[in-house]
């Protein structure tokens, strides 16, 4: 008898066991499933689980723009393990209202500690946005103020993102870019400032990167800033700054709507000037244009003497160590484009290597 009440209790026991076991995980797993998204990245990040947060990033990234609301509420810009994934899904959500987040978080970087660390990721991820949006006065006046401190890499970072805010004026977009290019210019060419050397892995120095990046914000802001990029010319004194807004006009306009006098000038640059700088640029103006009739210019391109010693980690055939110890490889930037450019045109140009071309007849 007290076997058969043993054995009745057992399986009381298992059945109820199993049932609580199964309901109670049923329950648990709606009452997850009820959890706003944004909660359960908070809950991920606050208990280090990386599977989850991995997870409901990407549920999050799939939401688009229904995210947005759900991230406003939750983001908390003191803590940085939130705010890094909170910025890791806005960078993979290409929308209007992503960019609007991510201006306003830029901005409240400011106030946050150690918030640098959040205005650097957000200024790398601007420029590689059209930037249709409205801008309020106070984050206009960051970006601009980020222009004028002159800081790296910051400053032409802002530029670029100020020259895509497509709903600010032109004017107040262009004339304060125009101004850091200026400013660029005669520091590039000022005897009295320490010799540049190609920053690393690249063949520009800090000082013509931001040349090339101010152009690009002013080619950003498009054919509205032809004005403006036409007084700074014409009141320009040195022969350097005179070729680089010739080359901004370049970029702002095309082939059929810049003045005979203009084209010329590029052209002039493209082959006579003695920046090799600005004649790759000036080359960049005529690849865009697309001109057949500028094929012998671009021929002649392939000979240019333009060289950098680019530094370098890989091993290749063409690298040689330095004086300094370290590795670099010769490039021949003008070369380059002017290759780019025949190939876009359909001339026939083998790449030998060692900056070497030749044309294929």
């Amino acid at each position: 008898m007290k076997d058969i009440k043993t054995l009745l209790y057992t399986a009381v026991f298992v059945i109820g066991y199993f049932l609580t076991t199964i309901f109670g995980n049923s329950l648990c797993n709606a009452s997850e499933n009820n959890i706003n998204p944004s909660d359960k990245l908070f809950i991920a990040v606050k208990n280090n689980d990386i599977i989850a947060a991995n997870q409901t990033s990407d549920e999050l990234i799939k939401m688009g723009n229904d995210a947005i609301p759900l991230l406003k509420e939750k983001i908390n810009l003191e803590n940085k393990a939130l705010t890094g994934r909170v910025m890791y899904i806005l960078r993979n959500i290409k929308t209007n209202a992503s960019t609007e987040m991510l201006l306003d978080m830029c901005v409240r970087g400011q106030s946050v500690n150690d918030g640098e660390y959040i205005i650097r990721e957000i200024m790398q991820e601007l420029p590689n946005r059209d930037i249709d949006v409205d801008v309020n006065e106070s984050t206009l006046n960051f970006m601009l103020g980020k222009l004028r401190e002159d800081k790296w890499p910051y400053a032409p970072k802002s530029a670029r993102i100020i020259g895509k805010m497509k709903k600010v004026n032109p004017k107040m977009r262009t004339e304060p870019i125009i101004e850091a290019l200026k400013k660029e210019i005669l520091r590039s060419i000022d005897s009295n400032s320490p010799p540049q050397r190609p920053m690393e892995s690249s063949y520009a120095t800090e000082s013509q990167y931001k040349i090339c990046q101010y152009i690009y914000a002013i080619d950003d802001v498009g054919v509205s800033a032809t004005p403006y990029a036409s007084k700074a010319l014409d009141t320009a004194i040195d022969n350097n700054s005179k070729e680089y807004l010739t080359i901004c006009l370049g970029f702002t306009g095309d082939n059929k709507t810049l003045s005979p006098k203009i084209k010329t000038k590029i052209i002039h640059i493209a082959k006579n000037s003695t920046d090799g700088y600005a004649r790759l640029m000036a080359m960049r103006v005529l690849e865009k244009w697309q001109d057949p009739n500028l094929i012998p210019i671009f021929k002649d391109g392939l000979n240019d003497d333009f060289k950098v010693a680019v530094s370098t980690d890989m091993i290749t055939p063409d690298m040689y160590k330095g004086a300094d110890g370290f590795y670099y490889y010769d490039y021949y930037p003008v070369r380059s484009e002017a290759f780019s450019a025949l190939l876009k045109l359909g001339v026939k140009v083998e790449n030998r290597g060692k900056g070497i071309y030749k044309l294929v007849e």
